[in-house]
């Protein structure tokens, strides 16, 4: 993994070092042509749909319930009643985190 910052012009190996852009490790991927390219699909599944922890489907069952409930008596109810159920899944979603490890860290155990 390289990952380019081009206003420092600083390269990472992609394990916490740095390596010069002239550094012959980081002509290593045009040289052989494995160059990772980037799937949009693959980012939002992994990022945007993640898995929902179990304790949340009676509340987001319940926003969703509400909001039908209510739309149907009121038909402007919907579109907030909505917005409003979508919050309520992504407050109980359950990604996979990885927990940075030093000394000299603290880390907090809420995102």
């Amino acid at each position: 993994m390289i990952a380019v910052f081009y206003g420092d012009a600083v390269m990472s190996n992609g394990y916490g070092g740095a390596i010069s852009p002239t550094s012959p490790k980081c002509l290593v991927p045009f040289i052989t042509g494995k160059i990772k390219s980037m799937n949009i699909f693959k980012s939002v599944m992994e990022e945007v749909l993640v898995p929902i922890h179990p304790a949340g489907w009676p509340f987001i069952f319940l926003f969703w319930l509400i909001t039908f409930v209510a739309s149907y008596f009121w038909f402007p109810f919907l579109l907030p009643g909505s917005f409003l159920s979508l919050w309520c899944i992504y407050f109980f979603r359950n990604p996979k985190r990885v927990t940075p490890i030093g000394e000299t860290l603290v880390v907090s155990p809420a995102d």
